[in-house]
């Protein structure tokens, strides 16, 4: 075999390895991508799961009559959880929702920082905490407001 030949084989070989590699990388991202569509929807049933409670327990008035209203007006398609945690729904009972919502949220946070000694090491902890709970809160209003159509 000559050397153009031997340098031509050689070449092919790496080809094929980055070929290999190619292919097993994009399968890596298929499976990934499998995985996150399943987790996606698992996370949209359970939000759907958890919403129908919300909604039996608002039409039993186990969550006040704000919220029985509400969900009368839901269920008659004048209304959505959306609009009315977005604000979109300027009614009564959606304001007094959103206020009491706030005030719950400030008095929780002003109950945790109550609770912190300024030398306690956990501070920052407790901090990162707080921060990782209102990123998490912002994300759930984003996901609530994610279309319901599945695949």
């Amino acid at each position: 075999m000559s050397e153009t030949e031997r340098m031509a084989q050689a070449a092919i070989s790496e080809v094929r390895d980055a070929l290999a590699e190619l292919h097993a990388s994009v399968e890596e991202v298929r499976a990934m991508t499998n995985r996150e569509a399943d987790e996606l929807r698992e996370l949209r049933e359970e939000l759907a799961r958890r919403d129908e409670e919300r909604a039996d327990a608002a039409r039993r008035g186990q969550l006040g009559p704000e919220w029985q209203r509400l969900q009368r007006r839901i269920d008659l398609g004048e209304t959505s959880v959306q609009a009315i945690l977005t604000g979109q729904d300027d009614s009564a009972d959606a304001d007094l929702l959103r206020a009491t919502a706030m005030a719950n949220t400030r008095t929780v946070a002003v109950m945790q920082e109550d609770e912190l000694d300024d030398e306690d090491p956990t501070n920052e902890t407790f901090a990162a905490v707080r921060q990782d709970q209102a990123e998490l809160q912002a994300l759930l209003a984003e996901i609530r407001s994610i279309p319901r159509s599945v695949d």
